[in-house]
C-alpha cells in the first residue's frame, strides 16, 4: 500500500476505534480491552505493511514495538496466574528491553529504526506515566492513548485538513509531536467547554453560586444512582475506592438511600468525565486542525 493510502486507513481505524470506545464510555463508563486489542493488531499490521520491501531488521523492530503496545491489553496474570513476582518481573524486563533496543537502534542505526517507532514507545511511556501519576484516572484512558499511538504514530500528509500558516521550525516540531499526545491535548482542551455548559445549566436551574456553578450540578437525591457523578454536598459517608462501574453504581445507590433517610432532597455532584469520549473528540480535532497548540504558536 502507498504511504498516503496507509495514512487514510490509519485515520479510519483511529476514528472508528475511538468513536466506538467513546460511545461505550459515555453510556457505561467502561470500555473493554478487546477494542484496544483490535486497534493494536490493526496498527501493528499497518506498521509492518508500511515497511514491507525494506530492511528485515526494520520489520522485526516493527513487530517488537507492536508487541510492546499490545501486551498492555491483557494481563500477565492471565497466563501465569498468581505466580508471585513473575508477572511484575516480566513487565519490568519488557519496559527496560524494548525502549532500550529502540533507543539504541535509533541513535546508532536510524535507517533500521525510524522515528515513528520511537514515537510509539515514547507515547506508551507517557501514557503509562500519566496513569501511574493518576492524571489519567482510568486504565482505558491510558490504553486508548497507547492503541492510538500505534495506529497513527505521526501526523503526516494528508493531515491536518485545516491549519494556520506556520514557520518551518514550528511546523517541524509539531509534525513530530506524537499523535497520541495531540489527541490528549486537543481532547483536554475541548473539555474546557464543559464548565461553561454546567454554568449555563446551573443558572437556568437557579443554582448561581460562583465559582461552584462551574464544577457542581444540583440534582434531586433520588436521581443520584441514575447519573455518572461524584457526590460532593453533602459529602459521602467515608471514602471508598471503586474499581468498576458496577461498584460505583452500588455506592451511589447506598448514598441515595442514606441521604433520603436523612431527609436530604437535593445534592450537589460533579459529573464523571468520560475521558475516552474526550479523546475521540480530540482525534477528530487532530485530523481536522492538528494540535491546537498550532494556533498558540
Amino acid at each position: 500500500m502507498t504511504s498516503i493510502l496507509i495514512q487514510w486507513v490509519r485515520a479510519g481505524i483511529l476514528l472508528i476505534g475511538l468513536g466506538y470506545g467513546g460511545l461505550s464510555d459515555l453510556r457505561s463508563r467502561e470500555v473493554g480491552d478487546r477494542l484496544w486489542l483490535l486497534m493494536g493488531l490493526g496498527g501493528g499490521l499497518l506498521l509492518v505493511a508500511s515497511d514491507i520491501g525494506g530492511n528485515l531488521w526494520t520489520l522485526l523492530a516493527d513487530v517488537l514495538v507492536a508487541f510492546f503496545v499490545i501486551e498492555h491489553f491483557s494481563s500477565w496474570e492471565d497466563y501465569f496466574g498468581e505466580a508471585g513476582s513473575l508477572p511484575l518481573l516480566l513487565e519490568a524486563a519488557i519496559y527496560i528491553a524494548v525502549p532500550g533496543v529502540v533507543a539504541y537502534g535509533f541513535l546508532f542505526h536510524p535507517s533500521v529504526v525510524p522515528v515513528d517507532l520511537v514515537v510509539v514507545v515514547v507515547s506508551v511511556l507517557i501514557a503509562r506515566g500519566l496513569f501511574e501519576a493518576r492524571l489519567l484516572y482510568g486504565g482505558a484512558d491510558a490504553k486508548a492513548l497507547m492503541a492510538s499511538s500505534l495506529v497513527l504514530p505521526l501526523m503526516l500528509a494528508p493531515f491536518p485538513i485545516v491549519s494556520p500558516p506556520l514557520s518551518y521550525a514550528t511546523s517541524t516540531l509539531l509534525t513530530y509531536t506524537p499523535v497520541g499526545i495531540t489527541i490528549l491535548i486537543d481532547g483536554a482542551l475541548l473539555t474546557l467547554l464543559i464548565p461553561i455548559g454546567m454554568l449555563i445549566v446551573n443558572f437556568q436551574r437557579g443554582f448561581r453560586e460562583f465559582p461552584e456553578a462551574l464544577y457542581l450540578l444540583e440534582i434531586p437525591t433520588n436521581e443520584l444512582p441514575h447519573h455518572f457523578v461524584w457526590l460532593r454536598r453533602p459529602p459521602p459517608e467515608g471514602e471508598e475506592d471503586v474499581e468498576t462501574a458496577q461498584e460505583d453504581q452500588e455506592l451511589r445507590e447506598a448514598e441515595m438511600r442514606r441521604l433520603v433517610g436523612l431527609g436530604v432532597d437535593r445534592v450537589l455532584v460533579t459529573p464523571q468525565l468520560p475521558m475516552v469520549t474526550a479523546l475521540a473528540a480530540g482525534a477528530i480535532a487532530a485530523l481536522l486542525f492538528g494540535n491546537f497548540l498550532y494556533f498558540v504558536f
